[in-house]
C-alpha cells in the first residue's frame, strides 16, 4: 500500500500542477515568458515549522515545506508547483533523487523540500 492510500494522511494531501515554462512570441518580433499547466498529480504537504525555519522566516527568508510524492515523478531542482485547492505557487529546492524509498520497498515515496514562490514577470 502506498503512503498516498493511507486515509490518515487525507489532510495533508493535495491536487497539484507541474507549471511548464514556455517563450512564446511577444508580437514584436520578441519573446515573453508564460507558464502553462503541465501534468496533475498528489502531494503530501507539511509546512517547516521548526525553530530555525520560524527564524529564518522572519528574517525575510520564504517558508519552507516538505513534501512527498511518488518515487517515480518527475520533480526536478526549481520545478514550480501550484496547489489547486489555494493557488499558491512553490519551487522545488531539492528534488528528492538522492532522498527516496528504494525500488523494493512498499512504500512509494520521495521527499521535496519546497518554497513559497511566486511565478517571475512575464514583461
Amino acid at each position: 500500500m502506498s503512503i498516498f492510500d493511507s486515509p490518515m494522511l487525507d489532510s495533508y494531501k493535495h491536487q497539484c500542477v507541474l507549471l511548464e515554462r514556455q517563450r512564446v512570441s511577444d508580437g514584436q518580433g520578441g519573446s515573453k515568458t508564460v507558464w502553462v499547466d503541465g501534468m496533475e498529480f498528489t502531494m503530501i504537504f507539511s509546512e517547516d515549522t521548526s525553530t530555525e525555519a520560524l527564524i529564518a522566516e522572519q528574517e525575510g527568508f520564504t517558508s519552507t515545506y516538505h513534501a512527498a510524492v511518488s518515487r517515480n515523478m518527475d520533480i526536478h531542482f526549481h520545478d514550480a508547483i501550484r496547489r489547486m485547492s489555494d493557488g499558491k505557487i512553490f519551487r522545488v529546492t531539492k528534488d528528492g533523487d538522492d532522498d527516496k524509498t528504494p525500488a523494493t520497498s512498499s512504500m512509494d515515496m520521495k521527499h521535496l523540500v519546497l518554497e513559497r514562490w511566486e511565478l517571475p514577470s512575464s514583461d
